[in-house]
């Protein structure tokens, strides 16, 4: 049996989380699932996708959702510093867990196909390990 749902968000890097953020805000108690066809959070900054020296081209207080600060204190990143990948991995992730968005994330899904159906809704094709 398919699984219903009033939002469906396809991936969790950054306008992935910004959307579901903020329809989760806006609507509580509704269903909503992210899918993600990695295996972590992130996007580009997804965990496999990471590698020694990768850094963004963003420095530090230029690269972050305005209402969660990537302060020095938790990300270790000095003012004018360029962001290291592993950086970013971790705050797109404590952002994720911190909104709600990472218990409602479906990992490993890959959405194949989208169709409208009749009655205005949508049929996703997905699949997963």
């Amino acid at each position: 049996m398919a699984e219903s749902y009033d939002l469906v968000v396809i991936g969790s890097g950054w306008f992935g989380l910004g959307a579901s953020k903020a329809y989760i805000e806006a609507h509580p108690d509704e269903k909503v699932a992210i899918l993600e066809a990695n295996d972590s959070i992130g996007g580009t900054w997804s965990a496999n996708r990471l590698y020694p020296g990768l850094k963004s081209n963003n420095m530090i207080g230029t690269y972050e959702f305005p209402d969660f600060t990537m302060s020095k204190d938790i990300y270790g990143v000095e003012e004018n510093d360029h962001i290291p990948g592993k950086v970013l991995h971790k705050y797109l992730t404590d952002y994720a867990r911190n909104h709600g968005i990472l218990e409602r994330t479906q990992f490993s899904s890959t959405v194949g196909q989208v169709e409208q159906t009749s009655d205005d809704g949508w049929k996703l094709t997905v699949t997963s390990p």
